[in-house]
């Protein structure tokens, strides 16, 4: 398994555009051996959100203990979804 560490951040802004602070998320997925799918328990995950000025208003864990993330990996032609069946009543179109 291959871990990484990635981080994430969120510009915020009011309905004018007033710059507000930042939402920052940072990650530490471990990938599988083949790399197509990754999981991130959350042991180390965490948000920090910011003020405008860029002062740490609060960090929180991102995940709750028990409740992982899982991801597939996507790639031009093959989204790594399983084929779907249309539901009844679907356009053929």
């Amino acid at each position: 398994m291959r871990t990484c560490h990635f981080t994430a951040t969120q510009i915020l802004s009011d309905a004018n555009g007033t710059y507000l602070g930042t939402v920052t998320v940072d990650g530490y997925p471990m990938a599988s051996e083949d790399g197509q799918t990754f999981i991130d328990d959350g042991a180390r995950a965490t948000v920090t959100i910011r003020d405008p000025a860029g002062a740490v208003v609060q960090t929180i864990p991102a995940l709750t203990p028990g409740r992982p993330v899982t991801g597939t990996k996507m790639s031009p032609g093959n989204p790594g979804f399983p084929e779907g069946t249309p539901d009844a009543g679907t356009p053929a179109s």
